[in-house]
This record gives structure tokens, C-alpha cells and sequence, in this order.
């Protein structure tokens, strides 16, 4: 249980140190990458757990299953780019939003 839960944070940072248009450095990234190994292991535990307690023996239990693995890849990839925004932003010191804001007005 915590054997997958550190081999998703491994697998995590150097996608968040390197998925971000800014330069990183290690510091920037170790938040991101806890609060995505962690949200990114949770949904797969939940999801296998839907599965496998919810399941049923019909056509439907199959397409169910299906759609809870699609499920799962569309949430694990928002988490991925929300943790790359997040490292740009703690990178940058949100100097970006900064200057959006000042060319608004």
C-alpha cells in the first residue's frame, strides 16, 4: 500500500519537474508531486474498489468497468496537469497572475 503510493510520487516528479514551460528546481516540485501521488492513488484505490465490490455479471458490468478505467485516466491526467500548473506557479512566485493583472487594467 505504501510501496504504490511512493512509486506514484516517484513516477510523479520528474514528470512535474519537467512538464512545466518555466525552468524548476527540486523544491518547486515536492509539493505538487505529494498532493498528486496522493490524489492519483486514491482515485485508483477508490475506483478499483467500485470495481470490484460494485461489480455485476452482466454485458453492463463490463462497459461499467470500462468506463471507470477512463474514468480513472481522465482524473489521474487532470491531476498531472493541475500538479504542473502548481509547480509553475510556486516557481514563478505567481509573478504570472501578477502581470495578467496589471495588463487587465
Amino acid at each position: 500500500m505504501l510501496s504504490s503510493l511512493i512509486l506514484a510520487a516517484i513516477t510523479f516528479a520528474p514528470l512535474l519537474k519537467f512538464l512545466p514551460p518555466v525552468p524548476l528546481r527540486w523544491s518547486d516540485v515536492w509539493l505538487a508531486v505529494l498532493l498528486c501521488s496522493s490524489h492519483g492513488w486514491s482515485a485508483e484505490f477508490l475506483t478499483i474498489y467500485g470495481v470490484l465490490f460494485g461489480r455485476s455479471h452482466s454485458a453492463y458490468g463490463v462497459v461499467g468497468g470500462v468506463l471507470a478505467f477512463m474514468l480513472l485516466m481522465q482524473f489521474v491526467s487532470q491531476v498531472l496537469f493541475f500538479g504542473g500548473e502548481l509547480c509553475k506557479v510556486v516557481a514563478t512566485g505567481g509573478s504570472d497572475r501578477k502581470a495578467a493583472m496589471t495588463l487587465q487594467t
